[in-house]
């Protein structure tokens, strides 16, 4: 059982314990990869852009990151460039469908 003594000496609490107020506020975990941002196109646009070759969506779908692209540690390389998670483009739909999980 959660102690809300504390909670009770807190001033303005008087009616609503904070911990009451707290748990009644919902969230949700929502996967970035594939979801929110399609990083599959980064990948594919910076392996590209390093290394002049072109590999296509349907080459790599359900391949681990060792296993996408010719030069194994690429895809990893590329995840822990500076700059590249900030890049990321936003998947077709994923900005209305948060917001509409935020109402």
């Amino acid at each position: 059982m959660f102690n809300t003594e504390i909670f009770d000496k807190i001033e303005g609490l008087k009616m609503v314990h904070l911990f009451d107020y707290i748990s009644m506020k919902k969230s949700i975990a929502i996967d970035m990869d594939g979801v929110i941002a399609d990083t599959e196109t980064h990948f594919i646009d910076w392996y590209e852009r390093d290394y002049g070759i072109k590999v296509s969506r349907e080459e790599i779908i359900g391949l681990k990151e060792e296993e996408m692209f010719p030069d194994k540690t690429a895809a990893r390389k590329f995840a822990f460039t500076p700059g590249f998670l900030r890049t990321l483009p936003v998947m077709q739909g994923a900005v209305e469908a948060v917001k509409t999980l935020m109402e």
